[in-house]
């Protein structure tokens, strides 16, 4: 009994891990990046009604240097395109969060159009290089 109960267990918590998996967007040089898009809530909805944000986690055995630009498109065409973000990552290590300026904001524009796929973003100039 004590053995099905463990197992059950064991095999609720994977379910559950495999559920909170971000989607990925880009793999390059041993770096992923995932993606979520969160609702704002609270008096930071008055900025908009959600936001983008990624993470990037570094696979290598070594210290990288990444940098890109966000690209957002609507209907198939540029938008606005962030300005350069440059960041240290760590071996092994991942970075994301809103202090680091990996959050965007989707306005209420931009919004709609992702409700109805004429939204999309891209990372452009994406480099690594090893520190």
């Amino acid at each position: 009994m004590k053995n099905t109960l463990f197992a059950l267990i064991i095999f609720s918590f994977g379910i559950a891990n495999a559920q909170t998996e971000l989607p990925v967007k880009k793999e390059q040089d041993g770096i992923v990046v995932t993606y979520a898009f969160k609702a704002l809530k609270g008096k930071r909805a008055e900025e908009g009604p959600q936001e983008l944000c990624i993470v990037l986690k570094n696979n290598n055995a070594h210290e990288v240097k990444v940098s890109f630009t966000l690209a957002f498109f609507k209907d198939g065409t540029m938008d606005e395109e962030s300005a350069e973000v440059k960041l240290d990552i760590p071996a092994g290590k991942m970075v994301k969060g809103k202090k680091l300026g990996l959050c965007w904001l989707i306005d209420k524009e931009n919004d709609q159009k992702i409700k109805e796929n004429a939204f999309d973003w891209e990372l452009n100039d994406f480099t690594v290089v090893k520190k």
